[in-house]
């Protein structure tokens, strides 16, 4: 027979893990970004996403999958989090190869999650509010700029 107690902590520990996972990402997260928004001269950020992080059931066309990679959430927290510091300058989204697809579906999946990546990037949020790419950010003022 199981104890009252045992029964809530088995029914709760998924629970708990799931919030211990978002706790982790955003420390890790806000650890990353912190040095690159809190300086007084802030330096426009470049990102590298390889679609690859993500696990194969999200991502399968591409060349070097990575099972127990990111979950979709955890992929667009983080272009969100880089979306917000208004910061991104550019950005480069690599290993999406329709010749690895083993279906149509396989592709048009990863495809469509590589689309997310770079819309929640622009700021395109999950809530669906609607973003305008029409328009290019202007440079602010206390941003360093980048000499050639």
């Amino acid at each position: 027979k199981t104890s009252p107690s045992l029964a809530i902590v088995t029914l709760f520990t998924p629970f708990l893990l799931c919030l211990f996972a978002k706790s982790l990402l955003r420390c890790v997260l806000k650890k990353i970004l912190n040095p690159l928004t809190s300086n007084r001269k802030q330096r426009p950020i470049h990102l590298s996403f390889d679609i690859d992080a993500f696990d194969p059931s999200l991502a399968p066309a591409t060349g070097t999958p990575v099972n127990g990679g990111l979950t979709y959430r955890e992929g667009i927290y983080i272009t969100e989090e880089i979306h917000n510091t208004g910061l991104l300058s550019a950005m480069d989204l690599v290993e999406v190869n329709p010749t690895l697809g083993a279906t149509r579906e396989a592709v048009e999946a990863t495809a469509s999650l590589a689309v997310d990546i770079i819309a929640s990037s622009l700021g395109q949020t999950r809530e669906g509010a609607p973003v305008s790419i029409l328009e290019i950010p202007s440079v602010k003022d206390d941003t360093e700029q980048l000499r050639l």
